[in-house]
């Protein structure tokens, strides 16, 4: 359980940092960049796998599951009321739900704003302000279970596809048709309620420490007026949109783009729509068992579990039991448990040297250079995709000196104009992932595509 609250809080700073690159200058209703909804996809798909299975429940799920699975099972078509403008189909197939949405009176027309009203919450539950996004949490339990919002504009017909479901049921809260779709993992609840008249779906993700009665008594008390685009509340237009399957491409051991501890990569980045020419090094990396000689305030809240436990013992880090899984796709399979094993977390840490190249300024420069583990296979490096841990704090940035505030940690100061600066970052990673480690500098996108593209530079880690 550890794990998984601690993997909870990662990806909430994971989503955080994908929003940020799409709303620096957001409007209230935003039509999302197919860049931001491939990501978005990833991510969401990522942490579907990463909550999926509770280890003692397993077994005993998976018997349940198979005997179902082999079923197509489709909820009968409802069309609602009277003379409708939307009919729906509640489609499930193995482990994937669809929930399709027709338009059937093409004249009427979405609310333009709408402001989305909650008549009731439990004493206890509040609005966590820090998430940036429409999440209530139970006061004793910030930033873990919980309601979480997101509300859709229709602009046509629609199809939600949920994968990992377990079951789905057609519903009917406070007037308003849709679906439950019941799921394993800490939210293990995910509701659609259509607001036919309006033209809206409300989409909200329920934590396991919500029980049903609250849910619907929250859920009935909503309600959606218009507004003005001033008090709107954000929500996304839907569109269909296809997105490309998860690829794991291959990179050449050969590959210019490969760069040796000690060796000068040079870069060219993007930043404010403006290009800017760098000198990256890694001049060395040093393998640690212990924190305690680190300003705790360089570390990153997004490994506060592992920071704390860490402390705890006087700055040691820990074993912990990783749990692995094989990926399932979500729709015909889910994901299964394959090994368990105790694992000792290692401290990776970087001395590096960033340059800046030419006779202007680096304003908003923000640094999240991304720690890969890439598989050997036989002439090339390659992201594995089939398997996954319970425990991947790696990837991020744990430890960055002359680091920002709050969601500005990973903001440097300005890069004066040909400035020469020593930067420190460093890795919490599983000590056998010093064999494999690579890192993935100045690169914002999904690390699975183009991964030997003229804007890539992976520097080699491995230590033996």
């Amino acid at each position: 359980m550890r794990h998984w609250k601690s993997k909870q809080k990662q990806w909430k700073k994971i989503s955080e940092k994908i929003a940020m690159e799409e709303f620096e200058n957001v409007e209230e209703h935003h039509e999302f960049s197919k860049e931001y909804n491939l990501k978005k996809k990833i991510f969401l798909n990522e942490l579907k796998m990463q909550g999926n299975m509770k280890r003692k429940q397993y077994k005993k799920r998976m018997r349940l599951i198979m005997a179902a699975a082999v079923l197509f099972i489709v909820v009968p078509t409802t069309t609602y009321a009277g003379v409708s403008i939307y009919s729906t189909i509640i489609n499930k197939e193995n482990y994937e739900t669809n929930y399709l949405i027709k338009k059937e009176d093409k004249t009427k027309i979405a609310y333009e704003y709408v402001k989305m009203e909650i008549g009731y919450l439990p004493d206890n539950m509040v609005e966590d302000k820090d998430s940036g996004s429409m999440k209530y949490s139970y006061k004793n339990r910030i930033n873990e279970g919980g309601l979480s919002f997101i509300l859709w504009k229709l602009d046509g017909d629609a199809d939600f596809s949920i994968l990992n479901s377990l079951e789905a049921d057609k519903i009917e809260i406070g007037n308003h048709k849709g679906v439950l779709i019941k799921k394993e993992g800490e939210f293990n609840r995910q509701v659609f309620l259509l607001f036919e008249e309006e033209g809206y779906v409300l989409e909200t993700f329920v934590g396991d420490d919500v029980n049903n009665q609250v849910m619907e008594k929250v859920l009935a008390s909503i309600f959606l007026v218009k507004s003005d685009k001033d008090q709107a509340t954000p929500s996304s237009v839907y569109k269909e949109e296809a997105v490309e399957a998860l690829k794991s491409e291959k990179l050449s051991k050969d590959s210019k783009r490969i760069f040796s501890i000690g060796s000068t990569a040079p870069v060219e980045i993007s930043n404010r729509g403006e290009k800017h020419k760098l000198d990256f090094v890694v001049n060395n990396a040093k393998v640690m068992d212990s924190i305690s000689q680190f300003d705790s305030k360089d570390f990153n809240d997004f490994h506060s579990d592992l920071l704390e436990e860490s402390q705890n013992n006087s700055g040691k880090l820990p074993f912990y039991e990783r749990e692995t899984y094989k990926s399932g796709d979500g729709k015909n399979t889910i994901d299964e448990l394959i090994d368990t094993s105790m694992i000792q977390k290692k401290f990776l840490y970087l001395t590096v040297t960033i340059e800046n190249k030419e006779d202007k300024k680096i304003s908003d420069f923000y640094f999240s250079p991304h720690f890969i583990s890439l598989k050997d296979n036989g002439e090339n490096w390659r992201f594995e995709l089939e398997t996954y841990t319970s425990d991947e704090t790696s990837s991020e940035v744990a430890y960055l000196d002359g680091n920002g505030e709050g969601n500005s940690y990973y903001k440097l100061p300005d890069l004066e104009p040909n400035e020469k600066r020593v930067v420190h970052i460093g890795y919490f990673v599983d000590a056998d992932q010093l064999k494999t480690a690579f890192l993935d500098i100045f690169n914002n996108r999904t690390i699975m595509e183009n991964v030997e593209g003229n804007d890539r530079w992976w520097i080699d880690l491995r230590q033996q």
